[in-house]
């Protein structure tokens, strides 16, 4: 049990933050995933494979696997990369909302492409809780989101 929770805590997590601005209600939403076990909104994410030589792969295969969507074709939108609780994300926007097929349905139960005042009003994971309270939005000026998300 020991090794176990040792390898938990040295395999890095990797995941993708997607905004989407919508041009009919001015609000930003943000792509996120809800557990099946625990019901708790959070950042599409997993745990990096050893044959994964790049973190930006294994944020992709997580996002596709929790979400169904692809990304792969969105890295020229990759704006950022953020750590939060020693969590590496890549930031990326859309300009049109997508879905796809959750390919994990074991770990995840809902996709949603979720308004910020609906997280603030949910249940969220610490990732998602952190960068809820970090982020810096101003309505009239959409593409200005600014980040600042360090490590306690």
């Amino acid at each position: 049990m020991k090794e176990y929770s040792y390898f938990m805590t040295r395999v890095k997590r990797c995941g993708i933050i997607c905004f989407h601005f919508h041009p009919k209600d001015g609000e930003v939403r943000i792509l996120v995933v809800k557990g099946r076990s625990t019901g708790i909104y959070s950042l599409p994410k997993g745990r990096k494979n050893s044959d994964e030589e790049y973190d930006i792969d294994c944020a992709l295969r997580e996002c596709y696997e929790e979400t169904g969507i692809d990304f792969s074709n969105n890295l020229t939108n990759c704006t950022e990369i953020l750590s939060i609780n020693n969590n590496c994300y890549f930031l990326t926007y859309v300009d049109n909302i997508c879905f796809g097929k959750v390919i994990d349905t074991n770990e995840v139960s809902e996709v949603m492409w979720a308004r910020l005042l609906y997280l603030e009003k949910n249940k969220c994971n610490k990732d998602l809780r952190k960068l809820l309270n970090k982020l810096d939005y101003n309505p009239l000026t959409p593409d200005l989101i600014q980040f600042e998300i360090n490590e306690p």
